[in-house]
């Protein structure tokens, strides 16, 4: 099984669209917040399908997004990839990611999409903050709680550190060598992802 696994980044959407059209059959996980309480996971309110803390997605050829890692059962024989932007600007990346999934441009194109208007109603009262503020908010201890139709998520605050625990850590700042290392071990071509 191949797994990417990713941080929110401006690029991570052209990731994704790539590794979908080249493996169809793939499963695409995107969970940037929890449940605080997991008893909700059911709750035909939960629009953003986040999982119990103790869920466990199943096996397939190729699951690629943003989850916890321990929702995934690791094999040996499993390949497991990241690529990143420098450290320094991954709390900058996240940041474009609340601006863009809480702007008026996100919703107008996704107005009848019922989980992307669901995030927008969430991520536009950050908008309203300075971005100052909300790195304040970011690198502080208190948990990030937010609540929309009677659900609530906590920010994963842990998709704001590294880990190392990868079978290849690909870099944004070095595009070439990541792509012609990810066509090489895993046969997926970024190739068409410029600029980065």
């Amino acid at each position: 099984m191949i797994v990417y696994q990713s941080h929110p980044c401006t690029l991570y959407p052209k990731v994704i669209n790539c590794i979908n059209e080249q493996f169809p059959e793939s499963l695409h996980i995107h969970e940037v917040f929890e449940l605080v309480d997991d008893a909700q996971s059911s709750c035909s309110n939960n629009k953003l399908n986040i999982t119990p803390k103790n869920h466990k997605f199943p096996r397939c050829k190729i699951i690629h997004g943003i989850f916890d890692s321990k929702k995934i059962e690791k094999r040996e024989e499993d390949f497991w990839f990241t690529i990143r932007v420098d450290e320094t600007n991954l709390i900058k990346e996240y940041l474009k990611g609340i601006r863009h999934f809480g702007s008026f441009k996100f919703v107008k194109e996704n107005i009848k999409d019922d989980y992307d208007t669901f995030l927008y109603e969430i991520m536009s009262k950050f908008n309203k903050k300075t971005d100052q503020c909300l790195i304040n908010i970011l690198n502080g201890t208190d948990d990030i709680l937010v609540e929309n139709r009677g659900v609530q998520y906590r920010f994963r605050k842990d998709l704001l550190k590294y880990s190392d625990d990868y079978d290849y850590i690909g870099s944004f700042n070095n595009w070439d060598k990541t792509v012609k290392d990810l066509k090489s071990k895993i046969n997926l071509d970024l190739s068409q992802i410029k600029n980065a």
